[in-house]
């Protein structure tokens, strides 16, 4: 993992407090493997929040495409934690230029219905794209080396290509806002400040995803979006795929124990079938490996209970 010392972000740095005042845990709402969601300091509203990796990377178009992809689950997952207890969130990051913490960070920022900073972004930076995926950040990071994210409150991209000021899209924000003062978060009182931040922390924590981590057969991804829902996957190496395979014999066998149907039991089958393709054994010859130990050590079908040897 890529870390930098004097980072606030690269929190698994060693001696990370050593080197840096960084990030409180109490403002931390929620840790993935690749991820941290944060409260950030100077709220302009309650409900701001700033996601960023775990690892160092400069900008979002900087990181791997599967991270960036889990991110765009994570920003819309907590797009709609923010629209429940707040109002509907406008996302902005800064692509190295105008960063005050050079680290990959997207902000998310409640914004009442009517407000946006689309005409104001268009005024200022004339040239600009609109995106239909996070992913088209990697090729503008590629090509121009610098850009702003926004995403406005209907969910539309885009990116402005400028050499915008340090901390310009939350200058703009607490102006819209009608909170100037607020524009640099090193100006709001620390006091109120983490009245707003606890506030957000409980908001957002309380509403909880269902983390699953486990191995799915391979149609269901289908299936979670046919019901309007995001699945998060990733595709295991062999190590965890192994690892997967037994935990899912284990839970396949619990469900059979529980409710002793026929689908659960095929269920039992088709995890042994997995394994057996995955170990490379020839499902003919467990059938011949079976028997034959049927011949020679008997089934199962005479209930015999062996209480004790004397």
């Amino acid at each position: 993992m890529k870390l930098l010392e004097n980072c606030a972000f690269c929190i698994d740095y060693p001696n990370y407090a050593k080197f840096t005042k960084g990030i409180e845990p109490e403002r931390i709402i929620e840790e993935t493997n690749n991820f941290r969601v944060i409260a950030t300091l100077g709220q302009i509203l309650g409900g701001y929040i700033v996601i960023a990796p775990r690892e160092h990377y400069a900008c979002i178009g900087a990181m791997p495409e599967d991270m960036v992809k889990e991110l765009a689950f994570l920003k819309d997952d907590y797009d709609k934690r923010i629209t429940k207890k707040y109002s509907k969130p406008v996302h902005w990051e800064h692509g190295v230029i105008g960063q005050t913490v050079l680290h990959a960070h997207m902000h998310l920022i409640p914004f009442p219905e009517g407000k946006d900073l689309f005409a104001r972004f268009r005024k200022d930076f004339p040239e600009y794209k609109e995106l239909s995926s996070l992913l088209e950040l990697k090729d503008i990071w590629k090509e121009k080396g610098v850009y702003v994210y926004y995403e406005d409150r209907n969910n539309k991209k885009h990116a402005f290509f400028t050499n915008a000021f340090p901390m310009y899209a939350r200058y703009v924000s607490a102006e819209e806002l009608g909170v100037p003062e607020k524009g640099n978060w090193r100006n709001v009182p620390r006091d109120l400040d983490w009245i707003l931040i606890r506030e957000t922390v409980k908001n957002l924590k309380e509403q909880k995803r269902t983390v699953y981590n486990k191995l799915v057969r391979d149609k269901i991804p289908e299936v979670i979006l046919q019901k309007g829902k995001t699945p998060v996957i990733h595709t295991a190496n062999d190590q965890e795929y192994w690892q997967k395979l037994k935990e899912k014999l284990n839970e396949e066998v619990d469900e059979f124990l529980k409710n002793s149907t026929e689908e659960e039991l095929v269920d039992i089958f088709e995890v042994i079938y997995a394994i057996a393709d995955f170990k490379k054994i020839d499902k003919g010859k467990l059938e011949l490996l079976r028997k034959k130990k049927s011949e020679e050590r008997g089934g199962f079908k005479k209930k015999i209970i062996l209480e004790e040897t004397k």
